[in-house]
């Protein structure tokens, strides 16, 4: 091998294939997984004499219990003759054993086979070999995380410490800091084209937008982590952009309707604020066209002349803001008078909105009039809450109704 090639660290191997080369050459399928040893112990001596460090083997994995109970008493027993041996050749070649996974469902012959082997190379420092039994991603991360439960559950370990959590975006998982998920301070969540989710990952949002907070129920109880999130998000409305302008948008209804589709009912009852952004005209990127509303100044401060007046209003209380209104202190905090008790009825009916709606409304409403400087929520707020709402309706109503 030449100098200037470096050779990798680490190399994991799916022993995937044996059926197929079985099948091709018009053999056994135990005699597929038989040749598919002998190619395993050639690999381990062309790792060895190159060089590498760690050689990990995905043997059988937890999808494998699926098929017949000949194949896979047979694959356990190729296991258990192919250690025994090679133990001699691998102790003298200086590699060490290492066997990974969940041991409990694998044959106890594999397992003192394999721990024989651990034992007797433990001094070795050549080749690490990592044997891979019984393993799977999803079964992986239920233990990572019921280990990391049982220790917060002791007190070993607080949910501020807890480092790698898996980050949902979109297709890929990445890892973030350990207080972008559970953290006791309030942050904003930010989900950019957020149809590129999918929605069954999406849906995993409901509970912590409802509650802020997030539960995860194990055999050995269930526990609860801090996550006092406001969700932002924005999507196109349409796979090309345009739509309902039909036109520019090149959609046909159906792939409109599946687009959106992909946003759940529950998901869109949990927004309170639904707005779309028209598209910008030229005037207004050159700043030559009149301006609306006010600047962010201005802005800036009725917001924190809001906050401060609910602030003042929830004193001494666990809350501090109107979005942690619960049921009941809605029930206080956001009466309304006779004539805009009859106009919220009316908006109930007309909306056909859920109890859960009807609060998320009201909510709105009572910080609207706060900005506007008002003890008492008026029609003026209530209508413009539920304007809100109306807007996102207005795309998944048309959609389904082409």
């Amino acid at each position: 091998m030449s100098e200037s090639v470096k050779s990798p660290r680490h190399v994991a191997v799916i022993m995937d294939g044996n059926g197929r080369w079985a099948e091709k050459n018009k053999v056994t399928r135990l005699s597929g997984h038989n040749q598919g040893m002998y190619t395993m112990k050639e690999i381990i001596k062309r790792a060895d004499v190159l060089g590498i460090k760690y050689l990990t083997v995905y043997a059988f994995s937890t999808e494998n219990w699926k098929r017949s109970q000949e194949e896979v008493g047979g694959i356990f027993n190729l296991l258990v003759k192919f250690v025994g041996s090679e133990l001699a050749e691998l102790s003298a070649n200086n590699v060490k054993v290492h066997m990974l996974g969940d041991y409990e469902k694998v044959p106890q012959s594999a397992v003192k086979s394999i721990e024989k082997a651990v034992d007797a190379t433990k001094d070795n420092t050549g080749l690490q070999f990592n044997i891979a039994l019984n393993y799977g991603g999803r079964d992986e991360i239920r233990r990572a995380v019921q280990a990391i439960s049982e220790k917060v559950q002791c007190g070993e370990l607080a949910p501020e410490d807890i480092i790698g959590i898996p980050q949902i975006r979109g297709e890929t998982s990445e890892f973030l800091p350990p207080k972008m998920i559970a953290r006791k301070e309030p942050y904003v969540l930010f989900l950019d084209e957020l149809t590129e989710f999918k929605r069954d990952t999406l849906d995993l949002l409901r509970q912590p937008m409802e509650e802020h907070r997030v539960q995860i129920a194990r055999s050995s109880g269930t526990y609860s982590y801090p996550a006092d999130f406001m969700l932002v998000a924005a999507m196109n409305p349409c796979p090309c952009g345009y739509y309902p302008d039909r036109n520019q948008c090149r959609c046909t209804p159906g792939e409109v309707q599946r687009y959106l589709s992909r946003i759940s009912g529950p998901i869109l009852d949990r927004m309170d604020i639904c707005t779309e952004v028209p598209r910008m005209e030229f005037a207004g990127l050159t700043g030559s066209g009149k301006k609306n509303g006010s600047d962010s100044r201005q802005l800036a401060a009725q917001v924190m002349e809001a906050r401060a007046r609910q602030e003042e209003r929830y004193k001494g209380m666990p809350i501090r803001f109107n979005s942690q209104l619960g049921a009941g202190d809605i029930r206080i905090f956001c009466r309304l008078g006779l004539s805009e008790q009859q106009y919220m009825e009316r908006l109930f009916d007309t909306l056909g909105l859920s109890a859960r709606g009807y609060h998320r409304i009201l909510r709105l409403a009572r910080t609207l009039a706060d900005l506007d400087g008002e003890d008492q929520i008026g029609k003026i707020h209530l209508s413009e809450a539920a304007c809100y709402r109306m807007a996102g309706g207005k795309y998944w109503r048309k959609s389904s109704e082409e």
